[in-house]
């Protein structure tokens, strides 16, 4: 019951801290959110999937990446559920919704990989995740260069 509470805290710290960031920098929050926010809130799943490959439980740590993802598109409705106003969705502005189709497409990437598993091709890593890595970098380059900004 303890640590549900400091996660409780520790998350709307961190999102308080990321709104004072935004206003501070001339950020948008919506980008905030996207970047700092949501990789702050990926450091304990990147701790389990290191923890889950130094095991050699590779199937782990694919889960815990792909699950979480799963879970977290699910949120929205608890927030549509939550949230006094218009539907969620509705409020979205095009980052974020650019920012879940990278979402979609990475994801799709990887199942790809998972299916047509193949040799190494270059630097220890497959094809599938050279177009992760590819795909992800161009993607948050144009979100934060503001290629969707309305």
């Amino acid at each position: 019951m303890t640590a549900a509470v400091l996660i409780c805290a520790g998350g709307t710290l961190v999102t308080l801290a990321a709104e004072g960031m935004a206003e501070q920098t001339g950020t948008d929050t919506g980008v905030m959110g996207l970047t700092l926010l949501a990789f702050a809130t990926s450091l304990p799943e990147l701790s389990t999937a290191i923890a889950a490959v130094r095991i050699r439980r590779v199937e782990l740590a694919i889960g815990d990446i792909l699950g979480g993802n799963m879970f977290d598109v699910t949120l929205v409705l608890l927030i549509d559920i939550l949230a006094a106003g218009p539907l969620v969705l509705n409020q979205v502005d095009r980052s974020a919704m650019v920012a879940a189709l990278l979402g979609i497409l990475l994801t799709m990437l990887v199942l790809i990989g998972l299916l047509e598993r193949r040799d190494k091709a270059m630097l220890r890593m497959g094809y599938d995740s050279i177009a992760v890595l590819v795909a992800y970098s161009a993607g948050i380059a144009a979100i934060l260069g503001g290629a969707f900004a309305e």
